[in-house]
């Protein structure tokens, strides 16, 4: 009913808390606005720099988790069909730090030095997550880092957390391959 509609959107304006609601939807941007900010940031790497939007509660950071958000393909730090935004401001909101990173080549990053644009599968991807895990341990104090890759960003979470990057936790979704080489297609 309209009034029931009114009543949770008072109590979410008053408290993070609040945004759980049923857990099987996420909160509008509206609802949780209020809540946290968004601010661009630039992450130095070898050759260049990453760019990336980090979205921390107001108030400041009341967890020592973080997630890290990444590509997924050559879709930039929005996510497929504003996913990454939503998710990102709905865990700021219940007082998670969470970034969303593009990686090299690909969104508002630029290449390496050398490099193409848009490579999905880029070797620089590992370094890329470890500078980006680095940025949240040493500047936002973050001890638990979690990474959210779908498809070539769930290829590159996966061989992020196997070559030692410190991530407590990578939610992989629909990786098309775990092991692939330049030159050769998905199919192989």
């Amino acid at each position: 009913s309209l009034k029931e509609w009114a009543a949770r959107l008072v109590r979410v304006h008053q408290t993070p808390d609040a945004v759980q609601g049923s857990g099987s939807e996420l909160p509008s941007d509206a609802y949780v606005a209020h809540l946290f900010h968004e601010k661009a940031v630039q992450i130095d790497v070898e050759s260049g720099s990453l760019a990336g939007l980090l979205t921390t509660p107001v108030g400041g950071i009341s967890s020592t988790r973080g997630v890290l958000l990444i590509n997924s393909g050559s879709v930039h730090s929005i996510g497929p069909n504003r996913l990454w935004v939503r998710l990102a401001r709905s865990w700021a909101a219940r007082g998670v730090a969470v970034l969303r990173l593009d990686l090299s080549g690909i969104g508002d990053s630029p290449a390496r030095t050398g490099r193409m644009e848009n490579v999905v599968y880029s070797a620089e991807a590992g370094d890329d997550i470890a500078s980006a895990v680095r940025y949240m341990r040493e500047q936002l104090h973050v001890q638990e880092c979690h990474l959210l890759g779908l498809c070539s960003g769930a290829f590159h979470g996966f061989k992020a957390a196997v070559s030692g990057v410190p991530l407590l936790s990578s939610v992989l979704i629909n990786p098309l391959t775990f092991f692939w080489e330049p030159g050769k297609s998905l199919e192989d």
